[in-house]
């Protein structure tokens, strides 16, 4: 697959201010599957939250984590069940984000960190640099929302624009 037409941008993680981009976000791009890899284990249980859809329920497990390098997880709703990946690409700078449902890749976004929120970009994708990725993460992913323009595969699960997940209160 092809990464996003664009540099990836990482805030500085240890909070000294700094920014890094292509090709210096490896120490990034690692902090970042780690802290996936957190969230996974500390919130495994989420729930779709789509305009006019009924919400369904959405269950994480950590099946693998190696530090700096790989996060796996389990995800199960309704009836389908997959894995989600996490793993950096080094040839881009982007973490990325990968889908899996009994063998068939449905899914696959680029994840960079460039101020508070994280964004993710479909392969391929020429939003400009300065412009907003069509899907965004919250600073302390509790939240992920994604246009169904940039992943068609997402449509079925939303009656509006964007496919929306939450970590329920």
């Amino acid at each position: 697959m092809t990464p996003p037409n664009r540099k990836p941008w990482f805030y500085d993680s240890t909070g000294a201010g700094g920014e890094f981009t292509f090709p210096d976000t490896g120490r990034e791009m690692g902090w970042l599957i780690d802290r996936l890899a957190h969230t996974v284990g500390y919130f495994p249980l989420w729930r779709t939250d789509n305009d006019g859809t009924p919400p369904r329920d959405i269950t994480l497990t950590l099946e693998e984590h190696v530090p700096d390098k790989h996060m796996r997880a389990r995800f199960t709703c309704g009836d389908v069940t997959g894995t989600i990946t996490a793993e950096p690409d080094p040839a881009s700078g982007f973490v990325s984000i990968t889908a899996e449902v009994v063998g068939h890749e449905p899914f696959r976004a680029y994840m960079d960190h460039p101020w508070e929120e994280f964004e993710l970009f479909p392969p391929g994708d020429t939003t400009a640099q300065a412009d907003e990725g069509p899907g965004r993460m919250s600073k302390k992913l509790w939240w992920v929302s994604l246009s169904v323009a940039a992943w068609p595969v997402l449509a079925p699960l939303t009656s509006g624009g964007r496919f929306n997940a939450i970590v329920p209160d």
